[in-house]
């Protein structure tokens, strides 16, 4: 099923207050197509600082700053394609580190996985064992709607678990 962008952008700002909820602060984003209703949603509410970078390796590195001066975790985002490849170093590090963060890498339809579309890769599991989870959000539908809830606090609970660390979220 097709998500509508009303379901999307619900989807989005769920998360966000969520995250703000529980004592997200920070949120460092690379610009793109893809990401723009996590993007939207982030900067329309003041709690969150938006902190933003046209280079990717740049953001991730400012998320894991953030990550290691706060201890809470920033919510690092970029578009589709190989820009969430960017992050890989940063993320590695906040693993080796302990430093909590929230990676969200937007990603293309399912309908164009797998089949040479641009700016399309496949994002399961990019960052293999350096995440304490992975979670992929899938297609936002309103049916689901009960469930977007628990993504963002499961997603800073791994984060910020016993051994702290990145946690990577498809959206």
């Amino acid at each position: 099923m097709a998500s509508t962008p009303s379901a999307t952008a619900t989807f989005c700002a769920t998360l966000v207050d969520e995250w703000i909820r529980i004592g997200v602060r920070h949120a460092v984003l690379s610009p793109g197509s893809r990401s723009t209703p996590m993007a939207l949603a982030l900067s329309a509410r003041t709690e969150i600082s938006l902190h933003v970078f046209h280079d990717e390796r740049s953001a991730s590195f400012a998320a894991l700053g953030i990550g290691q001066h706060d201890g809470v975790p920033a919510v690092l985002l970029c578009t589709s394609g190989t820009a969430a490849v960017q992050f890989h170093a940063a993320v590695v590090e906040a693993d080796h580190a302990h430093v909590p963060m929230l990676v969200c890498t937007a990603d293309r339809p399912p309908e164009l996985q797998g089949v040479g579309a641009p700016q399309t890769i496949n994002q399961t599991n990019l960052y293999g064992s350096s995440t304490r989870l992975f979670i992929d959000a899938g297609v936002a539908d309103d049916r689901h709607s009960s469930k977007w809830r628990a993504i963002a606090r499961d997603s800073f609970s791994a984060a910020m678990d016993i051994n702290p660390g990145p946690v990577q979220i498809t959206l």
